[in-house]
């Protein structure tokens, strides 16, 4: 595991029950109700560094849900937390599903704990997991570079962050080899509530 990412799923093993306080009442609700509209009844779907299941339960109502995540402390609260979907522990940027396994994949607030030098490499793998037309949903935290950052939220314990901007996160996805359906920027404290104010970029993709 690259050295940054280790250091993250270490915070997270260690924060896990605050993080899942933290984060509970953060669900996209409105995504959420897109991407299930993209899908087929009974789809499989795969949910990408699932953490603790919060998006997981609610998908699982509606499909077949796998959650895969790194943070080992994570995945006990989601098999507590959310019974019906599976849950396995699982780098995403190189996994052991099949080629054209899953009809959707769910991947909320991870892409950005890679090293940018991954972000193509795990886009293209998640390619290879979507069968064809599958849909894919991203949404990393906009800005510039790379840095460490200790909030609240962490419960003040390091998080490695990679920011990008809209323009640069759509090129990732036309050279993994998918098409644009869509992509918006909101901001947390209007949305989500949250004291911070950073923007999220959001993108619904297809595969081709």
């Amino acid at each position: 595991m690259k050295t940054n990412l280790k250091k993250t799923i270490e915070t997270y093993n260690e924060i896990a029950h605050h993080y899942k306080q933290k984060t509970k009442n953060l669900e996209l609700v409105d995504e959420i109700k897109k991407f299930k509209k993209f899908l087929p009844k009974n789809a499989k779907v795969l949910d990408a560094g699932c953490g603790w299941g919060r998006d997981s339960k609610i998908l699982a109502k509606s499909f077949s849900v796998i959650g895969i995540d790194l943070s080992e402390k994570l995945l006990d609260l989601a098999k507590a937390y959310a019974s019906k979907a599976k849950f396995q522990i699982g780098d995403i940027s190189k996994t052991n599903f099949p080629d054209n396994t899953f009809h959707g994949i769910w991947a909320n607030d991870i892409l950005l704990h890679l090293d940018r030098k991954d972000i193509l490499p795990t886009l293209k793998e998640f390619h290879r997991l979507l069968k064809s037309s599958g849909i894919l949903y991203v949404s990393v935290k906009e800005g510039e570079g790379e840095s460490w950052e200790e909030e609240e939220m962490s419960n003040f314990k390091p998080r490695f962050y990679t920011w990008f901007k809209e323009d640069e996160i759509i090129k990732y996805f036309k050279k993994a080899g998918f098409r644009i359906i869509e992509t918006a920027v909101f901001y947390e404290k209007k949305k989500l509530g949250l004291k911070r104010n950073l923007g999220i970029i959001t993108c619904f993709v297809e595969k081709i």
